[in-house]
């Protein structure tokens, strides 16, 4: 409690009206990262201009997520694993081969391009990845929906963002088509039942990934101000709301995951 004066307490006082009592005390910085922050040290940053505001990023990394994709194309070859789930496993080279054939067909049978939303719905499984790949060389956006959810909850999602396609595994649309059998959208299914595939709309993902000769990735230009993925609230307080990222946000989010594993093998060599 404050003085008291007149029978009222005393105004409490702020930080504000103390801070000029508050001794500043210098910025102490890690030594460890000291070694690897600054002018012409492997993680050097520069500043550059998102949204119209000056923010520092990694000089030299990857400034969208087709750009970490670029990169990625130089493992092909090499017999290295882009993904492994139990017995299902792709290399480097099947994997954006399967990815080229599927977003070449994005693109010519579906009409996806630069901002199109799509969604995806389906649990952790390497199609995942494949699919993810194939959105972004299109230039379109990955709304990932909670696979966990009910139907009407993923229905919700694909609906909220304006999905033009939804990419989901056969468990997921089963339960989706059991709220919705006929649904708007065209649908590309993963381990589709055939009868269930509406001819001249739905395909199976099978055969939309089957790789093709000589086809290459291609990546459509995108800026790093441009939506990549559409993640959800979580709706503790009502729907769950889509929060869209983008794509120099979720490269620069990669780009501090690969200097803040550096810095822990330093730690561990030191």
């Amino acid at each position: 409690g404050g003085r008291v004066a007149d029978g009222l307490p005393a105004p409490i006082e702020t930080f504000a009206e103390r801070r000029e009592e508050i001794p500043m005390q210098e910025n102490v910085r890690d030594p460890l990262v000291e070694r690897l922050l600054g002018p012409g040290k492997q993680f050097e940053l520069e500043d550059t201009v998102v949204f119209g505001r000056t923010v520092q990023v990694f000089k030299g990394a990857p400034r969208t997520v087709n750009d970490i994709y670029r990169k990625a194309l130089t493992f092909r070859g090499t017999g290295r694993r882009l993904v492994v789930q139990d017995e299902l496993s792709y290399s480097y080279e099947e994997g954006f081969a399967r990815a080229a054939a599927l977003s070449k067909a994005l693109r010519e049978q579906y009409g996806v391009k630069r901002g199109t939303m799509v969604a995806m719905v389906m649990s952790n499984r390497p199609e995942w990845l494949i699919s993810l790949i194939a959105i972004h060389a299109a230039g379109a956006v990955a709304v990932i929906v909670n696979s966990r959810g009910a139907a009407e909850e993923m229905l919700r999602a694909a609906r909220q963002c304006d999905s033009v396609l939804v990419i989901a595994d056969a468990d997921r649309d089963a339960i989706m088509s059991g709220a919705e059998p006929d649904p708007a959208w065209p649908r590309i299914i993963i381990e589709a039942d055939r009868a269930s595939l509406r001819p001249g709309k739905d395909a199976s993902f099978e055969a939309l990934t089957t790789p093709v000769a000589g086809l290459e990735l291609e990546f459509a230009e995108v800026s790093p101000e441009d939506g990549a993925v559409v993640l959800f609230t979580s709706g503790t307080t009502g729907f769950p709301k889509g929060a869209l990222l983008g794509h120099g946000g979720v490269a620069q989010s990669i780009a501090i995951s690969g200097f803040m594993g550096t810095l822990q093998d330093l730690r561990f060599e030191e």
